[in-house]
């Protein structure tokens, strides 16, 4: 019996194990197989969804998702309710959409102006696109428009074309303050050409063309493309070297966005060029295709992001890229329909091998990274950028099935807005520029607003010093309750309000720039050994790390606080001063009108402008002296 118990465990663990590493059923040549297997794909997408939980943002996904890939997976779910005819989820996206479109309707929201790039801006409006051309639900502002949302993007992208730099090209970061503004990448300038190709098949507007045209000619001529045998795109250069360093990772995005973007453009042109560009593309494209033999499969080809996938060192970013590829190699298959059998092939073995990496988690469902190695089982890599690239490649099987993509003469319903993305459209746009005069200039400013505030500006009334507004102790409530007292702050109440006082102070006046050093601007030039009749043997230049300034600053800080906010102010006879006055004091002898010194509120306002104009001359002077 024993003996037969134990069989019954092994084949029962044995069962579990096959079961488990079964992932999600798929039949791709089933269209109702492919629609349910990406249903279940989808809602494990929209677990990683923010908008509709108490503290989210709308639009954007649960940390560390960053705000570009929200854009990316919007765009893969209009596919989604497009492939499948499914309108459950179009409220949802039509208002991610919506709400992130910033001021100026242009997705340049002020809340990422510290790490938007241009490359993040171009993915959403990649997203709108997508929108126009599936001829997704419409917005209910006619001041607004998908086809419009694009233009916008187009236009303030374009504005930012830096000819003062390598001759051309977009930057990765779109403000100056962000790391990574001194590169300009494939993605960025790739985003522009497939965003204008796309715009130059809807609209039928041939200056479209032109700029894509421009950023092809950019990219090629600086060497971020190559051409012969095989058609590659490089990451990015930098511009202090005059872009001649080139920086070779390939990733599935940037050839996915590249190989689209011809295919619209001979779409819409019909040029020789644009057909040939494509082929090349897609005949290069196969570096990011594993042959299966090593595991049975020798005749297929499993997609995977070379770069970082078999090194293991793929980041969150990277972990989304084969979803765009996949979604750019349907469109292709599509635009440019003899590209179709071989495209078809790589997203059948793909979609295939990803459906079966998707057997992880505590659903059973969650889909892995690697589809190279599905039959070992989910590989414990699980986020949103799986579950986007087995949604799209898995849902990119349906694109022949469906009509392609809409033009203004093919039924698309989007209007444009051909000048949109300005509150008002300047002529001159161009990448921001700060000399050291702007930033002394708003050190200045910002100086004397802080002085305004912790200054002139009286301190706040009390009622035995003036406040005229009467209280009511007991208000707030709709009946008052028997234990309702006036609120009652002790000393350590007013000490922690003193410190954030202080904080917010520190914060303002943190605006101005730091003390400059040798690599950072500073023009003095040191005598590490000065100071000595004759040089001593051991004398060295003083050597500081970054733990030790960050000391001395937190140490500053505390003295500053501890001046500022946590030390009473001085005290007065009726609030504990200890010492006797004598009021007639200083004289040989007493006069006979001699009387306390009397001070009037007009006196003490006078004391206390004298005095900040006194601070204001000072620090005019060192700023005087630090520019000079």
């Amino acid at each position: 019996m024993r003996f037969f118990l134990s069989i019954y465990y092994i084949l029962l663990l044995l069962f579990t194990q096959i079961t488990s590493i079964k992932g999600i059923p798929l039949d791709t040549n089933n269209v109702t197989s492919i629609r349910e297997a990406c249903n279940i794909i989808a809602k494990g997408l929209l677990d990683y969804y923010d908008g509709t939980k108490y503290g989210g943002t709308i639009g954007e996904f649960t940390w560390p998702y960053y705000w570009w890939e929200a854009g990316g997976a919007w765009g893969g779910l209009i596919d989604y309710t497009y492939f499948f005819e499914n309108d459950t989820l179009v409220p949802l996206i039509k208002e991610a959409l919506l709400y992130q479109v910033g001021d100026d309707n242009n997705y340049i929201p002020l809340n990422q102006s510290t790490t938007e790039g241009n490359d993040d801006q171009g993915f959403w409006g990649i997203a709108v696109m997508g929108a126009a051309e599936r001829n997704f639900s419409n917005p209910d502002d006619d001041k607004i428009s998908w086809l419009g949302l694009a233009q916008a993007v187009f236009n303030t992208m374009t504005a930012r074309w830096d000819v003062e730099d390598c001759n051309g090209g977009l930057r990765w970061q779109i403000f100056q303050w962000n790391t990574g503004y001194d590169y300009k990448n494939s993605v960025s300038n790739g985003c522009l050409f497939h965003i204008a190709a796309r715009l130059a098949r809807f609209t039928g507007n041939d200056s479209y063309v032109d700029w894509a045209e421009r950023v092809w000619d950019w990219m090629y001529g600086v060497g971020l493309m190559t051409e012969g045998d095989w058609w590659f795109v490089y990451d990015g250069v930098k511009i202090h070297d005059n872009c001649s360093a080139i920086t070779k990772y390939q990733w599935t995005y940037n050839q996915g966005l590249m190989l689209a973007g011809c295919a619209y453009l001979y779409n819409y042109t019909g040029e020789e060029k644009w057909y040939n560009y494509t082929h090349h593309l897609l005949n290069s494209a196969q570096v990011f295709f594993k042959n299966m033999s090593d595991y049975g499969y020798p005749d297929s080809a499993v997609m995977y992001e070379a770069a970082c996938q078999p090194s293991n060192t793929c980041n969150n970013d990277q972990r989304s890229f084969k979803a765009y590829f996949s979604r750019f190699l349907g469109l292709t298959s599509v635009l440019v329909p003899d590209t179709y059998p071989k495209i078809h092939k790589w997203l059948v073995d793909s979609a295939n091998a990803a459906a079966g990496s998707c057997s992880g988690g505590s659903d059973g469902v969650t889909c892995g990274l690697s589809w190279t190695n599905w039959t070992a089982g989910w590989d414990s890599y699980y986020g949103l950028g799986e579950q986007m690239s087995a949604l799209e490649c898995a849902q990119s099987l349906l694109s022949p099935l469906r009509p392609p993509p809409y033009t203004e003469k093919t039924g698309g319903s989007s209007v444009g807005h051909p000048a949109s993305g300005y509150s008002t459209t300047p002529q001159n746009s161009k990448p921001l520029s700060l000399d050291r005069g702007d930033v002394a200039g708003a050190s200045i400013i910002t100086c004397l607003i802080g002085i305004s505030i912790l200054g002139v500006i009286p301190p706040p009334y009390t009622e035995k010093t003036g406040g005229s507004s009467v209280g009511h102790p007991a208000s707030g409530y709709s009946t008052t309750p028997q234990n309702s007292k006036p609120l009652s702050l002790d000393r350590g109440d007013v000490a922690g309000a003193s410190i954030i006082t202080c904080l917010i102070g520190i914060s303002i006046l943190g605006v101005i720039p730091p003390p400059y050093t040798e690599k950072t601007g500073g023009s003095s030039v040191g005598h590490p050994a000065s100071g000595y009749s004759t040089t001593p043997q051991n004398s060295k230049p003083l050597s500081l790390d970054r733990g030790d300034v960050a000391g001395a600053s937190i140490i500053t800080c505390l003295i500053g606080i501890s001046i500022l906010g946590v030390i009473p102010p001085p005290y007065t006879e009726k609030t504990g001063g200890s010492s006797v006055g004598h009021p007639a004091s200083g004289y040989s002898t007493t006069p006979q009108n001699s009387k306390p010194l009397s001070l009037d509120r007009g006196d003490v306002a006078g004391a206390s402008i004298i005095t900040c104009l006194i601070g204001i001359s000072i620090l005019g002077v060192m700023f005087w002296l630090f520019l000079s």
